[in-house]
């Protein structure tokens, strides 16, 4: 109040009622996982298996869910360090699902469904983690086999690949129908599209054969 010549003057500030009050839970709870190089499944078409074999450079975002309303929301995006292990905050109460991209390559889960709910009961349950992804993508090679300038067939051959930089055992080649012996002097197999060596390490009835 100010004291004037013919009285006070006072200030009145009125508060306000019957105001909708929004209070926003921030807390935040940690996802983590792997990203791994896949490979088919001998005998079984369309499956594939880990190798184990980590992926660097990865970018892995967290979307959060639309719900049909709208776009999915990106809340945090990383990149998968030397050994593939990926981290990503979400906010506690959210249905959100981990997006991995790198160009050219396509990925898919580890027997799980994409989705998850941040609770903290899952952080404290440890069910954030492990949320592992595989590279399915392949590339074809062709194989061939062959011995003098005749190009003659010298025989079954076991053929093997091996990821490089990956300690990792060497995994044999398979046709269509898992034969892992290769019967004619071509042969073309998918494989992880990925560095590899591919290597003869065996030709029946030939022992005297350089490979």
């Amino acid at each position: 109040a100010e004291c004037g010549l013919t009285g006070y003057m006072t200030y009145l500030s009125h508060l306000s009622f019957e105001n909708d009050i929004h209070i926003v839970d921030s807390t935040m709870v940690p996802l983590s996982g792997t990203v791994y190089i896949g490979r088919p499944v001998v005998g079984s078409p369309g499956q594939f298996e880990s190798t184990s074999c980590p992926m660097a450079g990865v970018e892995v975002c967290l979307h959060r869910e639309g719900g049909g309303t709208g776009p999915d929301l990106v809340l945090d995006c990383t990149q998968t360090d030397e050994t593939g292990y990926w981290e990503v905050f979400a906010f506690v109460g959210t249905i959100v699902r981990p997006v991995i991209t790198m160009v050219g390559h396509s990925f898919r889960t580890l027997d799980r469904e994409s989705l998850v709910f941040a609770s903290l009961d899952a952080a404290r349950a440890g069910t954030l983690q492990g949320l592992d992804y595989m590279d399915v993508t392949q590339q074809d090679v062709n194989v061939e086999i062959l011995g003098g300038l005749c190009e003659t067939f010298l025989g079954n051959a076991t053929v093997q690949y091996k990821i490089v930089g990956c300690a990792v055992e060497p995994v044999l080649l398979a046709d269509p129908d898992a034969a892992t012996a290769q019967s004619e002097v071509r042969a073309i197999y998918s494989v992880p599209a990925h560095h590899i060596e591919v290597r003869v390490t065996n030709i029946y009835g030939h022992d005297m054969a350089t490979m």
